[in-house]
Formats: structure tokens, sequence, C-alpha cells
């Protein structure tokens, strides 16, 4: 079944609330304009009461009270009177009761003297009625004299009061529901708006923005939240569009080289040592596509949450050793001095081969950009929980303005030095998002030909943190 859109649960909600506030309404006014009535019709007769107590009082005996009670209580219109004595004599009643059963007896009522109880009775002359009885001192004795009064205009004015409410109470409904759309369709307005926004931002047009209104109101929130993540998605499609340009570039340039040697190679006769030159520059271009695709691969597996990484306990010392050993060689043929500090037990959790990859691009980097007779250093430090692995050089440095996109991916602070050493501007990305994957950061400082410092900050195991 479908759901009615949020604008309709509004108006509905907003209705619903409103009917039972009418209704609620209604059933106040009904229950007090009932209690009015009812005490309207208990003050009149206590009036009558009074007077009928009075005329009891004055009579010295009995036919003498007869003849002063039919002479101004025998005919009414609408009151009616009986007066009897405790034990149930009848002493008056009025010409409206003639005919009638008796009214309430005394000994079915819980009064005394000088106080009034009040009730409804039901006479089948007169129908529903309203009966007062109070017990008063007369000649000689007690009588409980008793007034009554027909409910039938009370009844009447109920009942076209509540004909009024239910006539009044359709009509407030559909003003409310009425009344509960507009407001709904005025509260919803900002939204239609965002979503008639966001409909025009395509990939061509990620520059619309949602227009705030309120920025302190819940709309204003939400528009610019919006507009917060359009901005990060506007980033991110320029960078994969940089990135696939960059990427292109990259690959075209290999793919031009092998071109052309082959084609230069085809076009007449070579000698065998002609054909080998152009072999060794297929082979040497090839292998730089091959670096290149495997490179552009990892990082794909990265973005998309595909790279496996295997959360073993990596001794972080060894692995350091390991590839500074590794690197010795090449750092000698360039005559630089390659030192390790002192090296503790360090335990992280990940995976090994990244790890150690990742260690193998910034030294790599770092002896590749130092010159003859200078000092790549790497050393380590733990302290709070976090193991801390810095690899200085004394290269040449990188200016300040390419500090803040040093990561990015085919970005290349100095473009002739990657001609020269064969970089392709992605190893720090990949090392960027090897030290991310393992919950760490990594920061760079560097000073033209001063040199420069990398420095990995990665989570310890809680044993080798404690242990430091």
């Amino acid at each position: 079944m479908k759901r009615l859109n949020v604008r309709w649960r509004l108006t509905l909600w907003y209705g619903a609330v409103l009917t039972a506030i009418v209704i609620g309404f209604g059933v106040c006014v009904y229950v007090m304009m009932a209690r009015h009535l009812l005490v309207r019709t208990d003050f009149e007769l206590d009036e009558e009461l009074q007077e009928l107590a009075v005329e009891v009082g004055l009579a010295k005996d009995e036919a003498m009270l007869q003849e002063q009670l039919r002479t101004r209580f025998y005919q009414h219109l609408t009151f009616n009177f009986q007066i009897s004595r405790l034990e149930g004599k009848l002493l008056f009643r009025s010409a409206g009761l003639e005919g009638t059963e008796d009214l309430i007896p005394h000994r079915d009522l819980p009064v005394s003297t000088e106080v009034t109880y009040r009730q409804n009775y039901r006479l089948p002359k007169w129908g529903a009625m309203r009966v007062a009885s109070r017990i008063v001192r007369g000649p000689g004795v007690s009588v409980l004299t008793q007034v009554t009064m027909p409910l039938e205009e009370n009844e009447r004015e109920l009942r076209a009061l509540l004909m009024t409410l239910l006539s009044a109470a359709p009509l407030a409904v559909m003003a409310a529901v009425g009344g509960g759309n507009f407001l709904a369709r005025h509260a919803m307005a900002p939204v239609y708006r965002m979503a008639a926004t966001a409909a025009l931002i395509t990939g061509s047009r990620l520059t619309t923005r949602i227009e705030i209104e309120n920025p302190d109101d819940e709309l204003g929130n939400l528009a610019a939240t919006l507009n917060s993540m359009m901005d990060r998605l506007e980033q991110a499609v320029e960078e994969l569009r940089r990135f696939t340009a960059d990427a292109a570039h990259e690959l075209r340039t290999p793919l031009a080289v092998l071109q052309t040697e082959v084609e230069i190679a085809l076009r007449t006769p070579r000698s065998a040592e002609e054909y080998r030159r152009v072999l060794e520059v297929t082979w040497g271009e090839s292998k730089r596509l091959t670096r290149l695709t495997d490179q552009l691969l990892q990082l794909s597996r990265h973005d998309s949450g595909l790279q496996l990484r295997r959360h073993d306990e990596v001794p972080f010392d060894a692995l350091i050793a390991d590839i500074v050993e590794q690197l010795r060689l090449l750092a000698e043929k360039k005559g630089v001095t390659l030192e390790v500090g002192p090296l503790q037990e360090w335990i992280v959790i990940g995976d090994d081969i990244q790890l150690g990859q990742l260690l193998f691009n910034l030294l790599d980097n770092a002896i590749k950009f130092t010159p003859a007779r200078g000092h790549v250093r790497v050393q380590g430090q733990a302290r709070s929980g976090q193991l801390v692995v810095a690899i200085s050089d004394t290269g040449i440095g990188i200016p300040a303005e390419d500090l803040p996109f040093l990561g990015r991916r085919f970005y290349r602070a100095d473009k002739s030095r990657n001609e020269k050493t064969g970089g392709t501007g992605l190893g720090l990305a990949i090392s960027k998002a090897i030290v991310e994957a393992h919950g760490g950061t990594l920061t760079i400082e560097s000073e033209v030909r001063v040199g420069t410092t990398v420095r990995i900050t990665l989570p310890l195991t809680v044993a080798s943190a404690g242990s430091v």
C-alpha cells in the first residue's frame, strides 16, 4: 500500500488533533451547560421550598395550613407541591400531581430538618422531574415539604446545544483539515524548493547550491548539510576527473613510446644491435606501464574498500630493519648514508605486506631525492599508545606551496625530477592510503635545500604500548 506523503500526513495529524480538541471542547461545553441548567433548576426549587416553609410555619393547625396552601400553591404552571406527615399521611398536593403516584416518601430520603435533598424522579404524567425535599416544623408536628419541576425545558435546551455542536463539528473538522493542509504546504514549501534545486544538480552542474533562508532553524540546518555534502561531492568528482585525465596522460606516454619504437623498427630493415635497442626501450616502457597499472589498481581497491588487509600482529621494528637492509645497497650506490635509530619492540595490527610497501615507498623516495654525501635517517618513538616513525633526509626539499597538495594523485612538486627518477606521482598517495587504512596518519614537513621529514603515526597494540 502506497504511503501518504509528508504533507498529507502532517495535514491528517493536524486535523486529528484539532478534531480531538473540538470533541473535547464540545463535551466540556455540554457537561458545563447541563450542570448550569441543573443548578438553575435547584435554585428555583429552593426558592419555592422557602416560600412553602414560610406558609407551613405561619399555619396554626392543619386545617389552616391546607387552606393557605390551596389558596397559594394549588395551581401553578411550572412547579408542583406536596406536603405530608413523616409517617406518610398526605396533607396537601397541588393540581398537577392529582391522579399520580406519591412523590418520594420520607423513609426513602436521607434528609433531616432544614436540610434540602434533591434528586431526579420520573412521573408518568410529567416525565423526568427534579424533586427538592425538606423537613420543616409544621402546626404541632414536623412535615415533609416537596417541590417538583419538570426537566423537559432543560432537556430541550441540551438537545438544541447538542444539535448545534454536532452541526458545527463537521465544519470545524473541515476547517481544521483545510488549515492543516495550508500550514503543511507552507511548512513544506522550503523542502519543495530544496528538492527543485537538488533536481537541477547534475554531473555538469555541481556548483549549484541550495538557498538557506534561515540558518538557525531545522530546515536551514538541513540545507547547510546538503550544501556541505555537495561541496564534498563536487570535490570528489573534480578529483576523479583530474585523476582520470592524469591517468590517461600517464598511460598515453609509454604507449606512444612503444608505438613509435615499433613503427621505426618495422619501417626498414635494422641491424641486430638496433633491434636490441628497440626491444630494450620497449621493455623499459612496458615495465613502467605495468608499474603504473599496478599502482592504479591498488588505489582503486583502496577507494572501493576491496583492498584486503590482514589483521596480524606485525613487529614493526623488525619490518623497519628488513626494509632498510633491502635499500642499503641503493643508498650506497648514490653515496647516501642510511641510518636507523634505536629500535624497540613495537607491535602494530595490520598487513605486513602493505606496511612493508609503505616503508619501502617512503625510504625509496628519500634516497632518490637526496644528493650524494647526504643522509637519510629512520627513527621511531612510542608515546600515548601510538607509534611515531620519522623518515628524515637532507635532500632537495619541497617548496612550502606544494606541501598541502602532497598525497594528491599524480601530483608532482617538481615535474623535472620525476622525469629523471621515473616517478608517477602515485607513491605518496598509495602510502597515505595504506596509513589511513591502518587507522594512522601521515604528515610531511619540508624545507627547500634543507630536507624533508615524513612522520607515520600508527596505533600500537595494548601489550606493546604498555611495555614502552
